[in-house]
């Protein structure tokens, strides 16, 4: 049968399971954290599709999905360069050194938006639980 856009999950058998299925292929798609509940508060692919486009645009001034999709790819591409850099010890630490100086950088940002366990939304809770316990 046709599955129209505003056609309800539950009428198309969803269950808790199949709706955290569909949660984690979404937010591994698209790099987002999306909430435990999303396919109860999004009830059909029409409201789950606005939600995306909402949150995969650029929004107050931070990097959009094709800003952070352009960052993974060069990062390949560096990658990739790297195994060719020619066995200059020194260059090598150099660059060494400059990568640890960015993922410094990186994790005292994360560090900064820390949210203090008891202000924590369920939602929260839940992904610090996929992320940082690598539970999904």
């Amino acid at each position: 049968a046709e599955i129209t856009p505003t056609r309800p999950f539950k009428e198309l058998g969803f269950d808790s399971l199949t709706a955290m299925e569909l949660r984690n292929r979404l937010s591994k798609a698209t790099g987002l954290r999306l909430p435990a509940t999303l396919v109860f508060d999004h009830p059909n692919a029409q409201r789950i599709t606005q939600l995306l486009t909402t949150e995969l645009a650029d929004q107050d001034g931070r990097p959009g999905i094709a800003d952070v999709l352009d960052i993974r790819r060069e990062l390949t591409r560096i990658g990739e360069a790297l195994g060719s850099v020619a066995p200059d010890v020194q260059a090598r630490e150099d660059i060494v050194d400059h990568l640890r100086d960015l993922i410094t950088q990186l994790g005292t940002a994360e560090q900064d938006g820390a949210t203090d366990l008891e202000a924590a939304t369920d939602d929260e809770i839940f992904d610090f639980i996929d992320r940082d316990l690598g539970v999904s």
